[in-house]
């Protein structure tokens, strides 16, 4: 089918089919990123309030319960859930991080292993900006 062109127009063909092969897999598609499996509420006093843990979830398999309050991730301070977001997305499925957590006044660490979101949860509304359900 390309026999017939110039070899710069194949040449060129060629090299931009492979960047987007590989932008393609560098990308990862939404039920590709890592998944925590919390509905957050952001009530103003730091951190971000765990509304629901989800069953089944990466989270309830480390021991975050509902109305614990997720202060950092790793070594970054959380203050809302977009910065709780934002760092979720930027780890891979797989990855192992640390919650530092608020339970009843006391603090706790707890270990997480980021999954894939599953394709059921998907379905759930999304929160706005401040983790309210829309």
């Amino acid at each position: 089918m390309t026999a017939h062109l110039p070899s710069n127009v194949r040449l060129t063909m060629t090299i931009f089919g492979l960047l987007l092969t590989i932008q393609a897999q560098a990308k990862p598609s939404i039920s590709g990123r890592a998944w925590l499996g919390v509905i957050m509420h952001d009530d103003g006093r730091g951190g971000v309030l765990a509304q629901e843990v989800l069953p089944g979830s990466p989270a309830r398999h480390a021991g975050l319960r509902n109305a614990d309050r997720i202060l950092r991730l790793g070594r970054i301070a959380i203050t809302g859930p977009v910065d709780l977001l934002r760092v979720i997305a930027a780890k891979p499925v797989g990855d192992r991080v640390t919650l530092q957590v608020e339970r009843l006044g006391r603090r706790m660490t707890l270990r997480v292993r980021l999954g894939r979101k599953p394709q059921h949860a998907a379905a759930r509304p999304k929160p706005d900006l401040q983790g309210r359900p829309r």
